[in-house]
């Protein structure tokens, strides 16, 4: 049977913005992350036929050519648009995707690390792992949604990973070092929902977006004041504009040693660092057994190669029966 291979590199750029955070509406600092992911799309006959029974009328005429560069753009969509498919077929809804199209993910990367500890117990390892990243990160994935949605994804991602953990690795110390990274990924992005930057080295894991690891508390609130009253930090500054920071600066700073001053700097961060807390406690109260039972049956499709007969039949039925079977093992597990 021949199999032909396509790959396609995808580069998706995410930007996360931490504007007026420091009170100056002119000032914002951005965090930018791109990943590379190489798309390959396998298509044998057998395959090809799946496919178009599969996608119906909108490739009953199509070539294998057409077809492979069909699936291998809702590949692409899948990957750019946050879990949003637009026209594009849900890939855990797509038999030939889901048995037929994996993802190359940046080395060292979220995605890639849990690429590798879920390799061998998903068939296709690779869409779990991209899903799972993109719920996690939402502050990359899903720039434009609520704090609260990107929390209800960050909170079901990490109960379906627990299922997963529970159920598919067999050595306990390799589950719970999966759910370590897991749970990382998830603070670190609940700390840029914060408006921190995540630096991840020696003795520092957050800063704020004004702070350099190297200064001390007062050049720290020097850069800040700058930042607030001026719009830039010193060194971009004209001579005569830091002149004229430097002694306001200091006056103010004279006061009391700095203490209202660092206080008031502050404040506008530290409101929204409140607010953001409460809006994705208030979110993760709101989250439903049932939503997450849903969002597990769906990763659960790549897991189930050895039964995945119910996958391609056309009785919605016999799909909906396999997957909760599939859910009530894990459930079983986890008492």
């Amino acid at each position: 049977m021949s199999v032909n291979k396509v790959t396609q590199n995808v580069t998706t750029t995410n930007t996360n913005h931490y504007g007026n955070v420091v009170g100056n509406s002119n000032q914002s600092t951005e965090q930018t992350k791109t990943n590379d992911v190489a798309v390959t799309v396998e298509l044998s006959q057998a395959g090809c036929s799946q496919a178009k029974l599969y996608l119906g009328n909108r490739t009953d005429s199509a070539s294998d050519e057409a077809l492979r560069e069909q699936l291998k753009n809702e590949a692409k969509v899948a990957r750019q648009d946050g879990g949003k498919y637009g026209n594009a077929v849900d890939p855990f809804d797509n038999p030939f995707q889901l048995t037929s199209v994996t993802y190359s993910f940046r080395e060292g990367s979220l995605e890639d690390t849990i690429n590798k500890y879920l390799d061998g117990k998903a068939f296709n390892s690779s869409l779990v792992a991209g899903e799972l990243g993109k719920m996690l990160q939402g502050t990359f994935h899903n720039a434009h949604a609520t704090v609260e949605e990107r929390a209800v994804n960050r909170e079901t991602a990490i109960r379906n990973a627990e299922s997963i953990a529970n159920v598919y690795f067999d050595d306990e110390n390799e589950a719970k070092a999966f759910m370590d990274v897991i749970r990382k990924a998830a603070e670190d992005d609940v700390w840029r929902e914060k408006g921190y930057l995540v630096v991840n080295v020696p003795d520092i894991r957050v800063l704020r977006p004004h702070e350099n690891p190297i200064d001390t508390e007062d050049s720290r609130m020097y850069n800040l004041f700058a930042l607030k009253n001026y719009g830039m930090t010193p060194d971009k500054m004209t001579p005569e504009m830091f002149k004229e920071m430097d002694a306001a600066f200091l006056t103010a700073f004279q006061k009391d040693k700095g203490k209202s001053l660092g206080a008031e700097l502050n404040k506008p961060f530290d409101d929204n660092e409140k607010a953001v807390a409460s809006k994705i406690e208030s979110a993760i109260k709101q989250i439903s057994d049932i939503s997450v039972n849903e969002s597990l049956l769906r990763l659960l499709k790549a897991f189930t190669k050895s039964d995945a007969t119910f996958l391609f039949s056309d009785n919605p039925s016999e799909n909906e029966n396999g997957l909760s079977s599939l859910l009530g093992s894990v459930v079983e597990a986890k008492k």
